[in-house]
Formats: structure tokens, sequence, C-alpha cells
């Protein structure tokens, strides 16, 4: 993960089954960041069929690329704290010692990015053939992103 590369898929899969199967679950639960290429997508809808769990909604945070690459080279965390910031939209007040994660780098991301091209990005037609397909723009506020990913979840 810190070079860019995405976790295989048997490891991802067994860590959603188990979690899944848990009881908490049961009610409804986000997937964030997977599937990330259609055999993921392919075998979690035999897992969920397994489990007599529909998938309700796919929800795309979509974004300009450049916009994107900007958040998460900017993305910062303190390591006294936890909390997170961003150097570009949100610095923090006050003191704090920033640390930026290693899959954070530029180096990382466009890594990140040209894996998104080439295995993610095939998944928008996967789940727009499904009908389960919802896309929300994401280049607003914190506050209009979450009301917009809401109401495409309860669509």
């Amino acid at each position: 993960m810190d070079h860019g590369q995405l976790v295989d898929d048997e490891t991802v899969l067994g860590m959603i089954r188990e979690r899944l199967s848990l009881p908490d679950a049961a009610k409804g639960f986000i997937l964030d960041g997977f599937p990330r290429n259609i055999a993921q997508a392919e075998a979690l809808q035999k897992m969920l069929g397994d489990l007599h769990t529909p998938l309700d909604s796919v929800v795309l945070l979509n974004l300009d690329l450049g916009v994107l690459f900007k958040r998460l080279t900017g993305r910062r965390i303190c390591q006294d704290c936890g909390r997170v910031f961003n150097i570009y939209t949100s610095p923090p007040e006050g003191k704090h010692q920033l640390i930026q994660r290693p899959d954070d780098k530029e180096e990382v991301i466009g890594k990140r990015l040209e894996v998104f091209e080439a295995q993610t990005k095939p998944l928008i037609q996967y789940y727009q053939a499904a009908g389960s397909l919802r896309i929300v723009d994401a280049d607003a506020d914190v506050d209009t992103v979450f009301k917009s990913i809401e109401a495409a979840v309860a669509a």
C-alpha cells in the first residue's frame, strides 16, 4: 500500500467476509474503497449472495483528478492528537506535529491514480449496468458532500 499498490483480492475479500458476518453488519454497512476492480466486484456480488445481503447502492464521489491529487498530497495527520488536516484546504490552528502518510506522497498518489484509471474506473460502467451506481459531486464542502451522499443512498 505504501507504494500505491492494492492488497491482493483474496486477503481483502477474506477480511470483508469476516467483518460482514458480524451481527452489527446485519442492519447495513458501508464499504469505502472496495471493490477496486471488476474481479473484486464479482466476488463481492457472490459473497453478498451467499450472505443473503443485497447491495443497495454504489456511490461514486466524482472529483477532478487535479483536485483529488491536491487533497491527497496535502493531507497531514497530527502525531500527537491524531486529527487530520490539509495544508491547502484546512490547515491546523495552533501547534501540531504534522506527518504525511507514506501513501499520500506525490509519487505514490500518482501510482494510485494510474491504478484507478486501469483497474477501478471500469467499475463505473459495471455498476451503471447493474443500476446501482449513484454519482455525487465531491467538489464541495464536507457538509454538502455528506448531504449529497445521504440523498444518493436514500434514492
